[in-house]
């Protein structure tokens, strides 16, 4: 018997009354929801780079998958820790190598559904503020990849309703932290 229901991360989760997880729902970008149970879903540790550079410009990625910009990262490999996963992203996604800063600006969680693979994922979304080596970029890593477009924005130009739902979380942060 389910017992109480609990908002988290902007999806729905139910515990029972033992307060152990049943059942989540999971949201895919166009908003449509699935009932997953635990079984079904992987774990998954995301990376992500604000890079800024002179101009006051944030590094942003539209990927194959929406219309959306997002902050340059991915999935970290089993073999890799998670700043060797964040290296490997932002060169993969962008062409651009960056240093990173130590610790993270920001933590979030999610759960989604990626319709391409028809799988589930509870994920963690780790954000670091990162720096260009150099501005010379590999075009290379980026052709026939998952990116559709790599573009530098003025940081106002960042929207709620051009960002993805799952980092935009992240900007505000990036706002007090670069514009106060």
């Amino acid at each position: 018997m389910i017992g109480e229901r609990c908002e988290d991360g902007g999806n729905t989760n139910f515990y029972t009354n033992k307060h152990e997880y049943v059942m989540a729902i999971y949201e895919d970008l166009q908003g449509k929801q699935y009932d997953v149970e635990p079984m079904h879903v992987d774990w998954r540790i995301g990376v992500y780079a604000c890079v800024k550079n002179e101009k006051n410009e944030i590094l942003v990625v539209v990927p194959h998958w929406h219309d959306n910009y997002e902050f340059p990262g991915g999935g970290v490999e089993v073999k890799e820790n998670i700043r060797e996963g964040l290296l490997r992203e932002v060169k993969e996604e962008t062409g651009y190598d960056i240093n990173v800063s130590l610790q993270p600006f920001y933590v979030g969680e999610n759960w989604f559904h990626y319709v391409h693979t028809d799988k589930y994922f509870h994920s963690l979304k780790i954000i670091y503020i990162a720096h260009l080596v150099t501005e010379e970029r590999d075009i290379l890593p980026i052709l026939g990849g998952e990116i559709k477009r790599v573009e530098w924005l003025p940081f106002g130009e960042l929207t709620e309703q051009n960002f993805s739902k799952y980092h935009y979380p992240a900007l505000s942060i990036i706002d007090n932290k670069y514009n106060s």
